[in-house]
């Protein structure tokens, strides 16, 4: 059967970040076993692992663990895929947690009859310790320090005792002993509950370990986490730290810190410490390397229809000296030098870019190295960019330009001044003459162009 190759359509370069990360994982897992201690009275930490992958939204975070889910597979890993965001609507993370993570083990172990046994029972103790009494139980204690009447949260007492607070057998102290009776018995079952799924666990580890079409660590992959509501993640963060901390079981988690952290803060409070807070609960962190310039410029104009597929582009003839690369991508990457864009930057301003010839009235040619090169002056000063609307001239020093007067391209000579576009043989002209003959010439009205883009407030 012909198995479809993961990393067809990868563009990033992120096919060799995977082996890489694939080779670390697998092979801190079996250093480790090899290291357990002959006897088990011995103090070993358990091998287990969280690990974070971190990356700048649009950086291709889904495509690269797709791909490594599907290499791990491959090679006989047992691999469950949760997609953090689409479970999002959840009130009890745990709940969509363990319903998708049973159903991504027990597909990928047809043919473990016992291992498949001893999971489900592990998933229904998990299922049993999802009670939503604790948090009932906490909003009581909350409401009466509060200086509530017992009236308003007397239903938030077990059934069996309602009729006792009606006969007034409850003060406000003996039902706060009451409320911290009932607690104190749940915590303890839970704790009770979370070592018995644990043992549960670990067997349903021994039972693949077992078997020798089955390679373990088991790996389950969290994407999308930085996208959810704070209290969803980090309520899914505690679940994977301390319920699924199990031996055997490695966790790839995808999120960016930085930007849940600020989410984290924004509900907490700015002098919360949201990012160190986030980093305890993983072991390690993996930065998603920044892909080659050229590729990542590339894929940002597949990406973007309008500039990939456009019958109306203009561009200008540049010599073979640059081989056959797209004359998009080109233009893109020489106004990138001259502005100094990151990839982040990059990135938005492909996507302005592509709105704007979106909007284009049909049939109108667009100049293509002139268009991004304003949208670029845009996004990085606003101030040039009005400038040059109210009739100024570009200049070397314009300010958000820091590379302008040191970037050229090599195109075939023009004929005259007004077309920039013509034929003739291979010469350097540096991008602020080339921009500024295309401006003299009237080739775009900025103010069309910031009208047609919404680039103004």
């Amino acid at each position: 059967m012909h198995v479809k190759d993961p990393w067809s359509q990868d563009r990033l370069g992120r096919k060799e970040a995977a082996s890489f990360l694939e080779n670390y994982l697998v092979g801190r897992y079996e250093l480790r076993q090899k290291l357990q201690p002959l006897s088990p009275t011995d103090a070993v930490e358990p091998n287990t692992f969280v690990l974070n992958v971190r990356a700048p939204w649009g950086f291709g975070k889904t495509f690269f663990l797709k791909g490594l889910a599907a290499e791990l597979k491959r090679k006989g890993h047992p691999v469950a895929f949760y997609d953090a965001w689409a479970n999002d609507f959840s009130d009890d993370p745990i709940v969509g947690f363990i319903a998708e993570i049973s159903q991504g083990l027990l597909s990928k172990t047809p043919n473990l009859a016992p291992a498949e046994k001893i999971l489900d029972e592990a998933l229904a103790v998990g299922k049993r310790m999802i009670k939503p009494a604790g948090k009932i139980l906490a909003g009581a204690v909350a409401k009466h320090l509060a200086g509530l009447s017992l009236d308003d949260f007397r239903a938030l007492i077990q059934d069996g005792d309602v009729g006792r607070l009606h006969a007034g057998e409850f003060d406000g102290e003996g039902l706060l002993s009451k409320i911290g009776d009932v607690a104190l018995k749940q915590h303890l079952n839970q704790k009770e509950q979370i070592s018995l799924f644990h043992q549960k666990m670990g067997r349903f580890v021994s039972a693949l370990e077992d078997q020798q079409d089955v390679r373990l660590p088991i790996f389950i992959i969290v994407d999308e986490l930085d996208r959810c509501r704070p209290s969803y993640a980090i309520e899914l963060l505690e679940a994977i730290k301390h319920l699924f901390g199990v031996p055997g079981i490695y966790f790839i988690v995808a999120t960016n810190l930085t930007q849940l952290g600020h989410s984290v803060a924004a509900v907490y409070g700015d002098k919360f410490d949201a990012e160190r807070y986030l980093k305890r609960f993983f072991d390690q962190e993996y930065a998603l390397p920044d892909p080659p310039r050229n590729d990542f410029i590339a894929f940002l104009i597949e990406q973007c229809p309008a500039i990939a597929h456009s019958k109306n582009i203009c561009v200008p003839h540049f010599a073979t000296y640059y081989g056959q690369t797209l004359p998009q991508q080109l233009a893109f990457s020489l106004v990138s030098d001259a502005f100094k864009l990151s990839l982040r930057d990059q990135m938005q301003v492909a996507a302005m870019t592509d709105a704007v010839m979106v909007a284009w009235p049909e049939g109108e040619r667009i100049h293509f190295l002139l268009l991004v090169f304003l949208v670029s002056l845009h996004h990085v000063s606003t101030v040039s960019f009005d400038k040059l609307d109210a009739g100024g001239q570009v200049t070397p020093t314009m300010e958000g330009i820091p590379d302008y007067r040191n970037v050229s391209l090599v195109l075939r000579a023009p004929h005259n001044r007004d077309e920039v576009l013509g034929h003739g043989r291979a010469k350097f002209y540096p991008l602020a003459d080339v921009i500024q003959t295309y401006l003299n010439a009237g080739k775009m009205d900025l103010h069309a162009l910031s009208e047609r883009s919404s680039l103004k407030d």
